[in-house]
């Protein structure tokens, strides 16, 4: 069972990676962050199911996710992950901003002081994801990705007073509402600033490290350069010296023939000289 959910994992994760892409990182932990998405938003439709049945609310959760879902991996297999990307830093922003006010604007259901607060504290949560999900460098995506909870977090009350379920003409009178919005905003402000410094630091160190990975290749290509030029030298001394050893070997040969041929003439001269002092010795008897 935890071999099949890793395989799932690892391929769901994968998708819409290549080779040398630049992205593939951005890309593998969107593709993770949405299936994380899927599993928990699947594990409530079936805790509604349960308690309520299929309600609308559960057809919505249901179908929602699985569009969501298939479409995010969809446009990451085709290649484009900075749509994707966009369209989850929106979703995880715009649809609980969009459940709150819908639930506020159905009068089977009685509004609630937390449907101001929870819907604002989820978006604050899921702000960081394009911090995750987008480099420094994508400036103009990630931009645009931050819009997506800036907008809601923003113009939250303006669009809840234009839809006529605004906190105070649903007869709540909290004191503190608007400081509670400013700290709101303030937390907001602040997280994305702690994420966009931490996000600073890291890709640097990234850089860094990238930057000591191709020193550490190209230092490991030259050595993989000079120990071809070794293995060449390597070649041609051993050739050398076989070619020394043979020419050795002839040297020997011709030494030895020469030695020989020697050897045979000085027998020859022994010889030649002991017949003629042989043959001299006679005459010479005679003469003395």
């Amino acid at each position: 069972m935890l071999n099949s959910i890793s395989n799932v994992w690892r391929k769901v994760s994968h998708i819409g990676t290549s080779d040398g892409l630049s992205t593939n990182r951005n890309i593998v932990l969107t593709n993770q962050i949405v299936f994380v998405i899927f599993i928990v938003l699947l594990g409530l439709f079936i805790t509604n199911y349960q308690l309520n049945g299929l309600t609308t609310f559960g057809k919505l959760l249901l179908f929602g996710n699985l569009f969501a879902f298939s479409f995010i991996l969809t446009l990451n297999y085709l290649k484009l992950s900075t749509i994707s990307r966009i369209f989850l830093s929106w979703m995880c922003s715009i649809y609980p901003f969009f459940a709150s006010i819908n639930d506020k604007l159905d009068r089977f259901i009685v509004a609630e002081e937390s449907m101001y607060f929870m819907p604002r504290l989820f978006i604050i949560t899921t702000s960081i994801i394009p911090v995750l999900i987008f480099s420094m460098r994508e400036r103009i995506p990630l931009s645009l990705s931050l819009l997506g909870s800036a907008i809601p977090l923003f113009f939250f009350d303006i669009i809840h007073e234009q839809l006529g379920v605004g906190y105070y003409q649903l007869g709540f009178e909290g004191v503190g509402y608007a400081r509670l919005n400013a700290i709101t905003l303030a937390s907001y402000l602040i997280i994305l600033s702690a994420a966009f410094f931490f996000k600073n630091i890291n890709e640097k160190f990234a850089l860094k490290n990238e930057a000591l990975i191709e020193s550490l290749k190209f230092k490991n290509q030259e050595l993989v350069n000079k120990n071809g030029q070794i293995e060449e030298q390597s070649k041609d001394l051993k050739l050398a010296n076989y070619e020394i050893s043979l020419i050795n070997s002839n040297l020997e040969k011709v030494v030895n023939k020469r030695t020989k041929k020697l050897l045979d003439q000085a027998t020859q001269f022994q010889i030649f000289s002991f017949k003629n002092s042989h043959e001299l010795r006679a005459p010479l008897a005679n003469v003395m």
